[in-house]
């Protein structure tokens, strides 16, 4: 999350739904340091912004939504594409909805195939990307 982001109750409700697992909110990492966090865990959740972009470039499985209009489009275009799932507009959900929404979420990851984000790190084929989400 951004250092500015408050703890919302929802993440209170995954962890409690959730006991087993570890649930951790990052806030305002540097880039070396999301990496480094990125790669300590088995599927993250995030909003459709760079820091999906970042963890779909690592291989991680990923829940995404969106809080804003501009986040819209990738979730929709990473979960049509069977690249991350995604719950759509976070903000329409209650906070038990969101629960259910990213448990949904959780249990896509664990039984559907996904397809890479990126195959490879060629240098033009991530250039190409960008272009395409900076066009959006």
């Amino acid at each position: 999350m951004g250092s500015a982001s408050v703890t919302a109750p929802e993440i209170a409700y995954l962890k409690a739904a959730y006991p087993q697992t570890r649930v951790e909110e990052l806030r305002g990492l540097s880039a070396a340091a999301m990496v480094e966090a990125l790669s300590l865990y088995d599927a993250v959740i995030c909003p459709a912004s760079t820091i999906l972009i970042e963890s779909l470039a690592l291989g991680k499985p990923a829940v995404t939504g969106y809080f804003v209009s501009n986040q819209h489009h990738l979730a929709d275009y990473v979960h049509a594409h069977q690249q991350a799932y995604s719950v759509g507009n976070f903000m329409q959900y209650t906070g038990l909805e969101l629960n259910q929404a990213l448990g949904q979420g959780v249990q896509w990851l664990m039984h559907t195939p996904r397809q890479p984000y990126v195959t490879q790190f060629a240098p033009e084929q991530l250039r190409h990307e960008f272009q395409l989400l900076q066009s959006c």
